[in-house]
Parts: C-alpha cells; sequence; structure tokens
C-alpha cells in the first residue's frame, strides 16, 4: 500500500462527482451518500499510507463528522480543508512505532466549485492533494520518513 496515486484519486473524484465521466456512478441522493463519497476518495488519497496506520477506520469517520456540515450554504474550501487535516491527524496516531506527522495546514483546495468545473478542477486538486498528502512525515528515532 501508499499514498494513492494521482490517477487513483483522480479516478475516485471523477466516478463520484462528474456527471461527464464515463465511469461516472450517478449523483448521490443524500447529503450522508455525498459525505460517504468524499471519504472514499479520502480514503484513496491516505487510508493506505506508509509507514501504515492503525486508525484508517477512526481517521475516515473523523473525515465524515468534519465534514458533516457540507451542503450549498456552507463555503467548501474552508470545510473540506478541515476534513482531510482531520483524517491526516488522526492517521499520524496510529502510526505504531512512529511519531506520525500530519502534512502541514493547510490541505491545499484548488479554487472553484468542482461539481461546476468537472475533471480540469479535479484533476488540479488530485495532484495538489497527492502531493500535499505526501508531506507528512513519521519520526522513528533520529530518521524522518516522508509518507508515501
Amino acid at each position: 500500500m501508499a499514498i494513492g496515486t494521482v490517477a487513483d484519486v483522480l479516478h475516485e473524484m471523477l466516478k463520484s462527482f462528474d456527471t461527464h465521466y464515463s465511469g461516472f456512478d450517478g449523483w448521490p441522493n443524500n447529503n450522508a451518500a455525498i459525505l460517504d463519497r468524499w471519504a472514499n476518495v479520502a480514503d484513496k488519497l491516505m487510508s493506505g499510507v506508509i509507514p501504515q496506520s492503525l486508525t484508517s477506520v477512526q481517521a475516515r469517520a473523523a473525515f465524515i463528522q468534519t465534514l458533516q456540515p457540507l451542503n450549498y450554504n456552507v463555503p467548501f474550501i474552508p470545510l473540506m480543508q478541515a476534513a482531510l487535516t482531520t483524517y491526516a491527524t488522526v492517521l499520524a496516531s496510529g502510526m505504531t512505532g512512529y511519531v506520525g506527522v500530519p502534512p502541514p495546514l493547510p490541505a491545499p483546495i484548488v479554487l472553484g466549485a468542482p461539481i461546476e468545473y468537472g475533471a480540469p478542477v479535479f484533476t488540479a486538486m488530485a495532484i495538489a492533494w497527492v502531493t500535499w498528502a505526501k508531506t507528512g512525515t513519521a519520526i522513528q528515532g533520529s530518521a524522518v520518513i516522508n509518507w508515501n
């Protein structure tokens, strides 16, 4: 396992939210389904992190809880930044044998509404998120390794 590839994270975003994507899963029918799809993106991004974390299930739950207020009246960018940061922080806490340090704040969010702009915005987001996730570190003794 490892941090998700740009291609894998992008595919998860597109199949979840881009109505023009050939593999689109259909629009989620309620807020819980939307949150679940974003959590799938976060899982694709970070749940396979090396060093391994024993808290990926808890990280997903914390991500969903943080993203819970998501709707058309709540600004997407700060909420998603908080949710991604929460996911990474909980993930870091489960790196047994290491001191996990989540990526620096804030998680990069591409400006614009991804639902409106489709693949170009999702591509930029996937690149930014994978690059960001790889800046997390794990410390064991005097050794510092980047998440990968």
